[in-house]
């Protein structure tokens, strides 16, 4: 993994990993997060102070939104998590192979309720438990605010609590 590249950049590591989520792609991650702290270097004096780490993740999020509809490559976040925030169950040592085989089939059935979420709600999820944000850095990335990022991580884990526990959608 790249560390941060210059003081002038901070969070670099955290965007990327953000972008690498967001994208499914290193190679894509890295031109996003390129693009962000060159917009970052142009208006970082129009910041205000103490909100830089919000500013870049909503550019980075916005930048993605924009390629992605341009380039209309469609990538489910069931995808992102599997590929990069799973861990390789094959290769822990003292792992039995049921054991591996049951906690995989478990996430399978997590990050398949998850990709059945509104993409609204999908995202709110992906910012507070992938990322670890507040409500209030989740309320400037999406503009929405802090009352309707609550009601929405509160609709998605009441949909996703009863799609796991009684099978339903």
């Amino acid at each position: 993994m790249q560390s941060s590249p210059s003081s002038d950049m901070p969070y670099y590591d955290e965007i990327r990993m953000y972008a690498i989520r967001l994208t499914g792609d290193r190679a894509w991650a890295d031109d996003l997060v390129q693009e962000t702290y060159l917009r970052f270097l142009q208006v970082n004096t129009d910041i205000q102070p103490g909100s830089h780490r919000a500013w870049l993740y909503r550019t980075a999020r916005n930048l993605f939104i924009d390629q992605f509809r341009r380039q209309k490559r469609a990538r489910k976040i069931k995808d992102v998590i599997k590929t990069d925030i799973l861990p390789d169950l094959s290769h822990q040592k003292n792992s039995q192979p049921h054991h591996a085989l049951e906690q995989e089939e478990s996430f399978g059935e997590v990050f398949d309720a998850v990709d059945q979420l509104p993409d609204r709600q999908r995202e709110v999820i992906m910012l507070k438990f992938q990322q670890g944000l507040s409500y209030d850095e989740i309320s400037q990335i999406t503009g929405d605010t802090k009352t309707t990022i609550g009601w929405l991580l509160h609709e998605a884990i009441t949909k996703l609590r009863k799609k796991l526990n009684n099978g339903e959608g």
